[in-house]
């Protein structure tokens, strides 16, 4: 204990000194100067080992201190690059929104085209039909009369008015 705390012992040597010296003897007296040049000596080594350490610490303060400046700079620096990416992916996400927008009103104007487009195609193609089936029918008519033309001239033909005659 009495190597924890060099203060408390010198204090009690020192009155162990001073009790001496009221008894002095010059033997002990030597004795004693030598003790307590060796203890000086002693406490000169720890109160230098101790002036290290205390500079170690200061240095790995200043160490930590720079690095934890650096840590902050490279922090704010992270942040800012993170604010500028959050705003450039925000304008981007507006942009996308209207580029949206634009196309759903392209979409939809095509879509009613389509439909108008659609509902004309059918019509005309009604009107194909019709026009086919008319011509269909009168294609078929012409047949048949010629049919009919061609029998007589062959009926008139053979020689006689036969069936023919009446027309």
């Amino acid at each position: 204990m009495e190597a924890l705390f060099p203060v408390c012992r010198l204090e009690r040597e020192k009155e162990e000194w001073s009790a001496q010296m009221l008894s002095s003897d010059p033997a002990r007296d030597s004795k004693r100067v030598e003790v307590l040049l060796r203890d000086k000596a002693q406490l000169h080594l720890l109160l230098k080992g101790l002036e290290a350490e205390v500079a170690e610490l200061r240095a790995e303060r200043d160490s930590s201190g720079a690095q934890a400046e650096n840590v902050q700079r490279i922090q704010v620096r992270q942040l800012a690059e993170s604010q500028a990416t959050v705003k450039a992916l925000e304008a981007e996400k507006q942009s996308l929104r209207l580029q949206g927008e634009r196309l759903e009103g392209e979409l939809k104007l095509g879509l009613e085209q389509n439909t108008s487009l659609t509902g004309r195609l059918h019509k005309a193609e009604r009107q194909v039909n019709l026009l086919t089936s008319q011509t269909d029918f009168r294609l078929e008519s012409v047949r048949a009369r010629e049919e009919v033309e061609r029998e007589r001239d062959r009926g008139l033909a053979l020689g006689g008015a036969g069936l023919w005659g009446v027309f």
